[in-house]
């Protein structure tokens, strides 16, 4: 079995959300799998919608590349992509996402560690991403998804994640960095992005600057043993 997968449901999720987490080297030698990657959605540059899938999928993989060994794009449509009257509001149901879910849940089984997004902000793309790891027998961390996580309060992220417990990962070191690195997605990283992300990493740890994971029981042992190994990355248990 393979060690690590990290599974993105749209370029930038990782970078946004475990970014610092990775340039610590919490998750080296592990594969990215990006599964809804085709899209018009680019609010910082106005490009072709023709153009747009070319120039995200290039930054990805500069942003990528030079922290997992391997990075995977599915091509499957975004929402930009495959919007209909007859989704709105939940209704009828969506070919593309059932695709999505059966080939990440497909690709990631062969993994021994799993992490996912938590799906906050419930957004169909993510919730397809977290629901196609629910039942496979492998240890599985969730991240918490940004910008949306600044919506939430830590009790309600942690009444989302249960049963899984809290993990803080401090990135001060590296904060920076992950901030610089962001700017490769020119066409949307946007101030408000950067703003986000900022300020949940000042209130995940407060005074310095953190990530939050969430760990459920099953797979508590395996990720401390990846954290002890892993001799550039600071963890707080917070519970």
């Amino acid at each position: 079995m393979l060690s690590t997968v990290l599974l993105s449901p749209h370029p930038d999720d990782l970078a946004l959300s475990i970014g610092g987490s990775m340039a610590l080297g919490l998750f080296n030698n592990s594969t990215a799998l990006v599964a809804f990657n085709v899209s018009r959605y680019s609010p910082r540059q106005l490009l072709p919608p023709s153009e747009v899938t070319a120039v995200r999928r290039a930054e990805d993989m500069r942003y990528l590349s030079r922290l997992v060994r391997n990075v995977i794009h599915l091509n499957l449509p975004d929402t930009t992509c495959r919007w209909s009257p007859n989704l709105k509001g939940g209704k009828g149901s969506d070919p593309v996402l059932e695709r999505g879910k059966k080939e990440v849940q497909d690709f990631a089984s062969k993994f021994q560690l799993i992490v996912a997004p938590l799906a906050l902000g419930g957004h169909s793309d993510h919730l397809a991403v977290r629901r196609a790891v629910q039942s496979i027998h492998s240890y599985v961390v969730f991240y918490e998804d940004l910008p949306y996580a600044t919506s939430y309060t830590y009790d309600q992220i942690r009444e989302l994640a249960k049963p899984a417990m809290p993990f803080v990962v401090d990135v001060t070191k590296v904060f920076e960095e992950k901030i610089r690195w962001l700017e490769l997605y020119s066409t949307q990283f946007t101030l408000q992005f950067k703003r986000a992300v900022m300020q949940h990493a000042k209130t995940v740890l407060p005074g310095r600057y953190g990530e939050r994971l969430w760990v459920p029981p099953e797979s508590w042992d395996h990720m401390s043993r990846i954290a002890r190994s892993s001799a550039s990355a600071t963890l707080s248990q917070l519970e």
